[in-house]
């Protein structure tokens, strides 16, 4: 019993230091770039930013796994569809931090389609669902977000989103709020095979934080990833390969107080026989 305990506590502190987890950026390959994601253009972007979701050719699946600060209790699980249509990219998905005694559950729609060469929008409706055990209550809301991408050249694209603009409460008979999170960024390719990435978020529960991160293709099917976050203080490393129809992303953050964590996962292209 002491053990449940000390853990929930644990985990209670750990939410309240990320204001709501299931807020972080979702993915092996953000993970391994200091969870900058807002300007990337990958299967994740269901998760991070729906306007990059837009530019999915085939339809995939993919599983995400965090062992947060090497604790099963703190454990974040991801799973997620996308389907390419003549009309846009629908996309489905599906996650949860914690454990039995305390969790966070959300589920999304998306739907992003790019309009120009130089313009990708996405919407995504969630629902929002806390669980905690025993006397506590389990609180539920919906909400969405949005985003956009622009391809300003080649080699340079800018993206924005925002989760939650309408400042849903997720239960309006306490002071819990859900926080609104804001990002900015740009993702520049300074050359063929090495990319940069810079954004900046703005989370109203939990303030301001600054993401750096870089990818280096060290050969045709092998990536070498690393980056840096300011609030909370993270260091990350990664590497991404890709064979055929899947691809495997593995990363390690270093948070400043509570130590390492690990992220894994995995996507797969589903073929068309059409």
């Amino acid at each position: 019993m002491k053990k449940h305990i000390a853990i929930t506590l644990f985990v209670l502190m750990s939410v309240q230091a990320s204001a709501f987890d299931l807020l972080n950026p979702v993915g092996g390959r953000s993970a391994g770039m200091g969870r900058s994601s807002v300007a990337l253009t990958d299967f994740w972007s269901i998760q991070n930013n729906p306007a990059g979701l837009s530019t999915l050719s085939t339809p995939t699946a993919g599983i995400f796994y965090e062992n947060r600060f090497l604790m099963k209790e703190l454990g974040f699980k991801s799973a997620a569809f996308g389907m390419p249509l003549n009309w846009g990219v629908i996309g489905v998905s599906a996650s949860q931090f914690g454990y039995s005694e305390y969790n966070e559950n959300k589920i999304g729609l998306s739907y992003s389609r790019q309009f120009s060469p130089k313009l990708r929008l996405g919407l995504q409706l969630d629902y929002l669902l806390l669980h905690y055990a025993d006397v506590y209550s389990t609180r539920q809301t919906f909400s969405f977000e949005m985003g956009l991408q622009s391809q300003l050249t080649e080699k340079v694209c800018v993206g924005a989103y925002v989760f939650n603009p309408a400042r849903i409460d997720i239960n309006t008979s306490d002071d819990y709020r859900m926080p609104i999170v804001m990002r900015l960024g740009v993702s520049y390719a300074i050359t063929h095979d090495f990319v940069g990435q810079f954004e900046i978020e703005d989370n109203t529960g939990y303030g301001f934080s600054v993401r750096m991160g870089a990818e280096y293709q060290m050969i045709e099917d092998l990536y070498l990833r690393a980056g840096v976050q300011t609030n909370p203080g993270i260091f990350t490393f990664g590497l991404g390969y890709e064979v055929s129809f899947l691809t495997i992303d593995l990363s390690a953050q270093m948070h400043e107080i509570y130590g390492a964590s690990l992220q894994a996962g995995l996507t797969f292209k589903i073929k068309n026989d059409k």
